[in-house]
């Protein structure tokens, strides 16, 4: 039985982010001498909230040689590019645990509609036509969801939620290279989470869904 618990995380647990605004914070504290350099960083890490943060409030900031405003307005931006750290999937298994972040930020609605679906108990199978990822069916479930922050190029531990079409809903977990597709071709899923812990298990999920079949799984969330 594998189960997927959504666990509270915050942003400073996260050492990669951690890092990534130490960088950030050092070049903005030479605004003064580098602004050139301080606004390419900042414009860097725009993307879709984070823009209007970072790029129009910090940019103002450091152009009036502010860079301690500026590295505050940062933290906010990246704080919005993460995505709130309000949940994670956590995967229990014969392998060890994992977690994964939910995307709220760039998939609002599709988190709603994975909430609506909590607690999902299904099975977990190897993909046929994606590579390197596993997949839940959902049949003809019927989720009246458009395409939001999707993709068919997901990296190991991006949860994707294909919501129906010219193939089947389903829910897809990569562990591996993946393109997403089915046997009408190239498909794209919504990003609504991505695995933050345990990464290092996923391709033991692929191994055991390739060499011993379907394997149990449920979803569900941890506040």
């Amino acid at each position: 039985m594998h189960a997927l618990p959504l666990l509270a995380q915050p942003f400073d647990a996260e050492p990669h982010l951690v890092a990534r605004l130490q960088v950030q914070r050092r070049l903005l504290t030479e605004a003064h001498a580098r602004r050139g350099a301080c606004a390419d960083e900042v414009a860097r890490v725009q993307r879709h909230e984070a823009a209007d943060v970072a790029h129009e409030r910090g940019h103002a900031e450091l152009t009036s040689g502010q860079p301690e405003r500026a590295a505050t307005l940062l933290r906010d931006a990246l704080d919005l590019w993460r995505g709130p750290a309000l949940a994670d999937l956590a995967y229990e298994a014969s392998v060890a645990d994992e977690a994964a972040r939910l995307e709220e930020t760039h998939a609002p609605k599709t988190v709603a509609v994975i909430r609506k679906m909590l607690p999902l108990r299904s099975k977990i199978v190897h993909c046929r036509w994606s590579g390197e990822s596993t997949w839940i069916p959902m049949g003809e479930k019927k989720l009246a969801l458009e395409f939001e922050n999707h993709t068919s190029h997901p990296a190991p531990g991006m949860l994707l939620l294909y919501p129906g079409g010219i193939s089947e809903t389903e829910l897809l977990f990569p562990y591996g290279s993946t393109m997403f597709a089915s046997k009408v071709g190239q498909l794209a899923g919504n990003h609504f989470a991505t695995v933050t812990e345990g990464q290092e298990n996923l391709p033991e999920i692929g191994r055991l869904t390739l060499w011993e079949g379907a394997q149990e799984i449920v979803i569900e969330e941890v506040r």
